[in-house]
């Protein structure tokens, strides 16, 4: 599900670059919103299955880490691409470049059998 969500982004993305009217936008928060709660939770939720259990704050820890280092790492993306192509429209595409290098790596993720939870019992 986590790489349906990556698509619909990927889609996204290109639907921002053609955006000429307020209703383009309408449409692209729609899309957005119908799949950022979802990926979110199913993120982490299986970012918890992946972590040990005892270490899971420290983990997470570096998990809230990873996502500020993001929140910068996008904009200036963003802005480097703009600045070399001169077309602020298309400089979007540097984001549809993370989504793909992270749906390469998280198809290299092995998920565990048994959740943590369950091999207690």
């Amino acid at each position: 599900m986590i790489l349906i969500a990556a698509a619909v982004y990927f889609i996204a993305i290109g639907f921002a670059t053609q955006i000429s009217e307020a209703s383009h936008f309408y449409i692209l928060a729609a899309l957005i919103g119908s799949v950022q709660g979802g990926v979110q939770a199913l993120s982490r939720s299986l970012f918890a299955k992946l972590i040990p259990e005892e270490k899971s704050g420290e983990y997470f820890a570096v998990y809230n880490l990873i996502g500020k280092y993001a929140s910068i790492m996008g904009p200036f993306l963003i802005s480097l691409l703009a600045l070399l192509i001169r077309q602020p429209r298309y400089s979007i595409l540097a984001v549809g470049l993370l989504f793909v290098v992270g749906s390469f790596l998280l198809l290299k993720v092995q998920e565990p059998k048994d959740s943590p939870s369950t091999e207690k019992n």
